[in-house]
């Protein structure tokens, strides 16, 4: 099953997290996802993130559901519904 599968998660991932949501990206660092260095002379803007993609989910998941910034409108609810993990 995919989802337990390790993943690569390419620098957008982590530039979008820390611009747009970084109690997100505290929080997918914390659940213990590994935050790769980039190689000598690449900008650290490049940093990508190895996990298992339900480690990855799951730290999204209890950051959205616990952030308060985040309002409790449908868009919040839709995004937590489509982050559901899918019965094999």
């Amino acid at each position: 099953m995919q989802f337990q599968h390790p993943h690569f998660f390419r620098f957008q991932v982590r530039a979008v997290l820390e611009e747009h949501a970084p109690t997100m990206w505290d929080a997918v660092v914390a659940t213990g996802c590994v935050v790769n260095a980039p190689p000598p002379g690449v900008p650290e803007t490049a940093t990508t993130v190895a996990a298992r993609r339900s480690a990855l989910e799951s730290a999204l998941r209890r950051s959205l559901a616990h952030d308060p910034a985040i309002d409790d409108g449908p868009s919040r609810d839709e995004l937590l519904d489509r982050m559901r993990p899918v019965p094999a």
